[in-house]
């Protein structure tokens, strides 16, 4: 009964070949997005009293995906960090940057 389930069990290089592919395939997915929410945020910059409040996050948010584009073949794990703290960075300047409305 053991030897049937074992040889079932994928080889653990295998499994962790396969887990890096779909990391690999899902940062792909993610980068559009963030180039989109970007270049939307300067596009619309006229909208807001103080334009560098969105053209600094909204620029940071459209050159995150071109960082971890060059990154991603010279190393994953660069990659990865640079897609969290791009996005974070973008995302933080944004909600720091905006005026809170008065109560």
């Amino acid at each position: 009964m053991v030897s049937r389930i074992a040889q079932f069990m994928p080889h653990p290089l295998e499994r962790e070949t396969t887990l890096r592919d779909l990391q690999a395939e899902n940062m792909l997915a993610v980068l559009p997005l963030l180039s989109l929410a970007g270049l939307l945020l300067v596009v619309n910059e006229d909208r807001f009293s103080q334009p560098m409040q969105v053209i600094l996050p909204g620029l940071t948010l459209f050159l995150v995906p071109l960082v971890v584009v060059a990154l991603r073949p010279r190393s994953y794990r660069a990659a990865a960090w640079a897609l969290v703290a791009g996005s974070l960075g973008g995302i933080l300047l944004a909600a720091g940057w905006t005026p809170l409305p008065q109560v």
